[in-house]
């Protein structure tokens, strides 16, 4: 199961159950991590773990409760970046949240403009995102994503905001964003 492969949209009780077996097996299945990477994939996989079944509980105590579903968690941050659309347009943006799948993007009309034309990013226009995290004990490391646009909003007569989903990233650029996610969640294991 690749990172595209999974859906964006809330999850009902049947599919977070679902999930929790599926990633309880995954984890049976990974057996001991013999590098970095596969400590921090299976790290991830327990957390992801813990959060779904943490929602299942929520959601079986409350079925009315609104318990926010997401596939990935979302982890609030604002941090520079610059975004290239198709035709080569390019300005500066801030990144103001981050998941596996995907972030959250303000700008503001003028950037708008350069990347997109017509002042509108249509759902499905690919776009290439650059940006920095700061990684447990003061690394920072530069990400690129290929992006897909979700959804395009207008907030304000000078401000936008951005869904995209990532589509792939550039020299490791994926294990560097699953160990700032599991930073971010206090991964204690």
């Amino acid at each position: 199961m690749s990172i595209n492969d999974l859906p964006s949209a809330s999850l009902s009780e049947q599919e977070l159950t679902e999930q929790v077996a599926e990633l309880e097996e995954r984890l049976r299945h990974l057996g001991e991590p013999s590098s970095s990477f596969e400590w921090r994939r299976r790290a991830f996989f327990e957390t992801l773990a813990k959060i779904r079944r943490q929602q299942l509980e929520a959601l079986r105590q409350s079925p009315d409760a609104k318990v926010d579903r997401r596939e990935f968690p979302r982890i609030a941050l604002d941090v520079a970046g610059q975004i290239e659309g198709p035709d080569g347009g390019a300005a500066e943006v801030r990144v103001a949240n981050l998941a596996r799948r995907g972030a959250g993007i303000l700008l503001t009309r003028e950037a708008a403009r350069s990347v997109f034309p017509d002042a509108r990013g249509a759902p499905g226009q690919t776009l290439s995102l650059q940006f920095k995290l700061r990684l447990a004990a003061a690394e920072q490391v530069s990400l690129r994503a290929d992006c897909k646009v979700a959804w395009f909003r207008h907030l304000s007569y000078d401000d936008y905001r951005l869904g995209v989903q990532f589509l792939s990233f550039d020299h490791g650029g994926e294990d560097h964003l699953y160990r700032y996610i599991l930073d971010c969640l206090d991964y204690d294991g």
